[in-house]
């Protein structure tokens, strides 16, 4: 139910609309708008240097893990 109404709301034009009329025009009088695409002023990468994506997204991998590891123990030991 909560993915349908979510589906329905982000469907709506506000959503997404390709700008047109004015608005697309003054889109492309941007310095910043070129080749089909807005280019950012400063290097912004997806990632840090010196990061990964494993070392972004690791420590949540680690703790779901750890958490669902110790849930288990404790309903084993409370079997017992």
């Amino acid at each position: 139910m909560l993915t349908l109404a979510t589906t329905l709301i982000l469907r709506q034009d506000k959503f997404g609309k390709l700008p047109d009329g004015k608005r697309l025009e003054r889109i492309k009088k941007s310095p910043n708008y070129r080749d089909g695409e807005f280019q950012n002023i400063h290097h912004t990468p997806a990632l840090s240097e010196d990061a990964s994506y494993y070392g972004v997204t690791g420590h949540v991998h680690k703790k779901f893990l750890c958490v669902r590891f110790l849930r288990n123990e404790h309903f084993a030991s409370s079997e017992a």
